[in-house]
């Protein structure tokens, strides 16, 4: 846990078993702050897909990441979206999404 007290900001922790879908080098089974592991997976997203595209998903998927701590979320229907891809994109292709290193797919 960090320096701030139990539950204060919201950790992540990349399961062993999903490893092979982040690049390497992305702590595996250690618990950090969420903020520190987005920005990792995010700036690798951006050197393969471009910013655009990198923003395009969440970074943490909750089916790989494990989460704790941190404020729960107050998001309500006038909350302004803050993902890329929370907002709906009408009239534009398939997005892309990096699953394993050296892999593009399109969403």
């Amino acid at each position: 846990m960090n320096d701030a007290g139990p539950g204060r900001y919201r950790e992540a922790r990349l399961r062993p078993s999903c490893a092979k879908w982040y690049p390497a080098g992305c702590p595996v089974g250690e618990w950090i702050t969420a903020s520190t592991a987005a920005a990792y997976v995010l700036a690798h997203r951006e050197i393969i897909l471009g910013p655009e595209a990198a923003l395009a998903h969440r970074p943490l998927d909750d089916e790989m990441w494990d989460f704790r701590g941190g404020e729960p979320s107050k998001r309500t229907s006038r909350t302004p979206r803050r993902r890329l891809g929370d907002r709906p994109l009408p009239g534009r292709g398939p997005l892309l999404s990096v699953r394993s290193p050296g892999s593009v797919s399109t969403v």
